[in-house]
């Protein structure tokens, strides 16, 4: 189908609500295109220019008002020694950060960045520049000068600016506000209004504009704030507020980012409530904020985009929203608060025993604000907000210790708080999601327990942009130790041949059927369907889950396949898969060890694999002429890799067991710990042990398992 055909057909199908929705938000972006082009400041015009003296009441009004860790009357000095009794030596470290951003290096997606020269629309890996023009002109791609939107996003979010003001407020040294300052009046001087990148989405100046409501409030008592840059500085803030109500993603990208841009919304009303008119204010904020809690989260807490990461993003602004309002006095309905809990009981479930989220559907390693943690990879400060939130003993458990994010949210009150509550180990170890079909089982609770994730059906809602191929995919870690793991993301970069494969059914702990791809990539967040998978009834099994769907509908020609998952201890796991259909068909059964994992084989059926200090032992059950083929780092075909976080990818080991039988059929496989007693195969001890044991080092190779020990045949 041809690219117009398709557009013509999805606005055939569009209500007339969103085709009126549509042409509104079409005309406000010619609206800034005229007013650019007549040098205008805006839109509205003058009439949106803050002038000092209202600038100056704004701000003194903003200082009165209670803001989740500070609070009128506040004494500075108590709440230096509160902080300083909760985290012994954490100033440091904190004034250390902020030193290193004064001298230009950032934290970005993991790595420590030097940026000698801030250059609000460089993208500081390909070292090349978005064009400073109207900002819907500006093209996706150059492919004479690569640039990455998401690099350059991330530094304008200017979360960084969090950690100078919290140096400030620390410390008191003025040189961490002026420096606050001094970024944001850059900004402001580098992005004038609807011209660059940096104005193309609207949850980017909702995110930036949480960051600098946050901070300003961090330096307000601070000399650094001249008058003459208040008036600059509200004035930037209600251009972007009006910005994002113009544009707000009601028919592109519904989904964290609307709800990013509805809390931005409602942080700059509560904090500037008579900074000019105003297209949304608190209320409407969050009348879209509730509005969206039933459509964007299921019934089971669990987020319809069936992303673990960005179910960490919805959660936290939700919190953000629900603790900044009751500080202004809102009362939150039942149905609010419970879903609420119902989110971070599903994150509870979710989260692996040593603290790190599951890794179904997209990450992109951002956060929704940076007041300690930098990212959602391992979200226990989340857990920790919630416990003090909803009071929950279970929470607690899972956060650990008390993590900084509770005392920026609440202050001291918050901090003293967590301590108090109960630490309960939570009670469940099976668990269904109905909705988001995910279920979740554990031996315990401990660090050293073993925990199992499968997505039934892994397309969330609308256009399943975050979502990933996986299909029954599976997660599993033994002994506390993440064994099977879901590669994630990487990149949203389309160019490449990335994106596209590490959302592919390949790249994920599946059986394949006749190396069929139920769903394909169509674009960096879209696919088209080549098959109809319907899920089935699932149910419980002892100590595991059974999954059930269809792959097609013509009577005859459909396959079902049902994948029954279990965890027999904290050390071992089995899963089986069961296909009812007719014919010859090839089944190929796809696993992704852990980052770090050496392959050994011991006889055709049975593997050794080595992860860190512990050997595993893989078993296959009901194979006969089975061939399996592994790899690690391969470009040709792109298999053997992991993304432990986003714009990171490391080779990792990738093994695949395939074979052609007649259906129906029964296949299965389990893995276990053999052996904690392996501290590194390089020593001699180790290879005695591994002698004894039998296990043999086998390359990166094609073999066939039909026979005991049989020899490399080829690398790929």
């Amino acid at each position: 189908m041809s690219e117009a055909r398709r557009k013509l057909n999805k606005l055939l199908r569009m209500p007339p609500a969103e085709i009126r929705g549509r042409c509104q938000e079409w005309w406000h972006g010619c609206q800034e295109r005229l007013a650019l082009a007549a040098g205008r400041a805006s839109v509205d015009g003058s009439s949106a220019i803050v002038e000092a003296p209202l600038a100056a009441e704004l701000f003194d009004d903003f200082r009165m008002r209670p803001f989740h860790f500070m609070a009128p009357g506040d004494d500075e000095r108590a709440r230096v020694r509160s902080f300083q009794e909760f985290f012994p030596g954490r100033v440091q470290t904190i004034v250390e950060q902020a030193d290193r951003i004064c001298s230009g290096s950032l934290r970005l997606f993991g790595e420590q960045v030097a940026l000698p020269r801030f250059d609000w629309h460089l993208d500081w890996k390909t070292k090349n520049r978005f064009p400073m023009s109207f900002y819907r002109a500006i093209p996706n791609r150059n492919p004479l000068a690569p640039a990455d939107a998401k690099r350059v996003w991330e530094i304008n979010r200017q979360q960084f600016l969090l950690t100078l003001g919290k140096a400030y407020c620390l410390t008191g040294r003025a040189r961490y506000a002026k420096f606050v300052v001094g970024f944001i009046e850059s900004w402001i001087a580098a992005n004038p209004p609807y011209r660059g990148i940096n104005w193309r989405e609207s949850l980017e100046p909702a995110l930036r504009l949480l960051s600098w409501v946050w901070s300003l409030r961090m330096i307000a008592d601070s000399d650094a704030l001249a008058e003459s840059s208040l008036p600059k500085i509200l004035n930037s803030i209600a251009l972007q507020r009006e910005h994002i109500a113009r544009h707000l993603s009601f028919y592109y990208s519904p989904n964290t980012h609307l709800l990013g841009e509805a809390l931005g919304l409602f942080v700059v009303a509560s904090a500037f409530p008579g900074l000019g008119r105003t297209r949304v204010d608190a209320a409407q904020a969050l009348q879209i904020l509730e509005q969206q809690l039933a459509r964007q989260v299921g019934e089971d807490g669990a987020g319809r985009e069936l992303s673990a990461y960005y179910h960490c993003y919805s959660l936290e602004m939700y919190m953000f929203a629900t603790i900044l309002g009751q500080q202004r006095g809102i009362k939150f309905s039942q149905a609010w608060m419970k879903q609420i809990e119902r989110m971070a009981e599903f994150l509870l479930a979710i989260v692996r025993p040593d603290g790190s989220l599951a890794r179904f559907g997209d990450d992109d390693g951002g956060r929704t604000l940076r007041l300690n943690d930098e990212d959602y990879y391992s979200p226990r400060s989340l857990l920790a907000v919630a416990a003090v939130l909803f009071g929950r003993s279970d929470f607690k458990h899972a956060a650990g210790e008390l993590p900084e994010e509770v005392f920026w949210l609440w202050g001291e009150q918050g901090a003293k708080r967590f301590p108090g509550l109960a630490k309960s180990e939570p009670s469940a170890t099976q668990t269904w999601f109905p909705q988001a079909r995910i279920a979740v089982l554990r031996s315990g609770w401990g660090r050293r327990d073993a925990w199992l994730a499968c997505l039934d059906q892994p397309m969330g809602f609308i256009g399943a942009g975050h979502s990933h191929a996986g299909f029954a995919s599976f997660e599993l870690v033994l002994d506390g130790k993440p064994v099977i793991v879901d590669p994630g993301t990487y990149t949203y970069d389309p160019a490449g041949p990335w994106r596209k494969q590490f959302r592919c059914t390949e790249m994920h702990n599946v059986a394949q059927i006749d190396g069929q791809h139920y769903f394909a990539p169509a674009g960096p967040f879209s696919w088209k369907q080549s098959n109809t998978v319907e899920s089935l009834p699932s149910r419980r099994e002892p100590a595991g889950h059974r999954i059930d769907y269809r792959i097609g509908d013509q009577p005859g020609h459909s396959i079902e396949h049902a994948r029954i998952l279990k965890l027999e201890s904290a050390h071992s796991a089995s899963i089986r898969d069961e296909f009812r259909g007719a014919g010859a068909h090839r089944l190929a059964f796809w696993l992704h060890w852990a980052p770090g994992s050496r392959l050994r084989q011991r006889n055709g059926h049975a593997f050794t694999i080595q992860i860190g200090e512990t050997i595993f032992e893989l078993s296959l059950e009901g194979f006969a002429g089975v061939e399996c083929q592994s790899w690690e780092g391969t470009n040709d075909p792109l298999l053997g890799w992991v993304s432990p976080r986003f714009q990171v990818k490391v080779p990792a080991l990738t093994l695949c067991f395939a074979e052609k039988v007649e259906l129906p059929a029964r296949r299965g496989f389990s893995i276990r710990v053999l052996s904690r007693r392996v501290t590194s195969l390089s020593t001699a001890d180790a290879g005695t042990l591994l002698l004894e044991k039998g296990i043999q080092q086998v390359p990166t190779t094609v073999f066939s398992a039909s026979t005991q020990a049989t020899a490399p045949e080829g690398h790929n």
